[in-house]
């Protein structure tokens, strides 16, 4: 996979079009067209993709050059969804209690269990041990959201060594849900 799996153009510029801003589908619905559906990332094909999106399979050529760069692309999409929610999130809510609760909510909402949203964070874990840019787009998730609830803890009480404990269970709860639930 190319560094960042971004779409890009000979002159180095970001290609736009296609429902893309920045190399990134525009929205949700848009980009659950792109994706997996039941069969997952194994049975993931550019004639699938192109179909369910309604474009050519040489669209998606143009704007995603390998599968890999789609498939990294969807990966950076829902990371990127959630990191916007859990923003709002923490702009707006001064208890950290709440915080906590509502970024809860965010990760285990309705969206992200539907049948072919679920899959994918599986497949992201499995391709983070694979793949070097899935990898450390994985790092950055994870980090960001222990580095989260680390601070809310701290800000009710919790030692360091507690806080980051508590984090990181929050965070593999967070994961074991995705994958019981799918």
């Amino acid at each position: 996979m190319k560094a960042g799996g971004e779409g890009r153009k000979q002159d180095g510029s970001t290609k736009q079009g296609f429902g893309c801003h920045k190399g990134y589908p525009a929205g949700h619905y848009r980009w659950r067209a792109f994706c997996y559906g039941e069969g997952g990332i194994a049975k993931l094909t550019t004639k699938l993709v192109s179909k369910r999106a309604g474009v050519s399979t040489a669209s998606i050529h143009y704007f995603f050059d390998t599968k890999d760069a789609l498939i990294y692309q969807a990966f950076a999409y829902m990371v990127r969804s959630l990191r916007e929610e859990t923003i709002a999130i923490r702009r707006s809510e001064a208890d950290p209690l709440m915080r906590i609760a509502r970024s809860l909510e965010v990760h285990f909402s309705p969206f992200h269990f539907m049948a072919d949203i679920s899959i994918i964070w599986p497949q992201f874990w499995a391709y983070s041990g694979a793949d070097e840019s899935v990898a450390r787009l994985m790092h950055i998730f994870s980090i960001r959201m222990i580095s989260n609830s680390m601070a809310d803890l701290r800000a009710l009480g919790y030692s360091r060594a507690d806080a980051r404990l508590k984090a990181i269970e929050l965070s593999a709860l967070q994961r074991g849900l995705w994958i019981e639930r799918r």
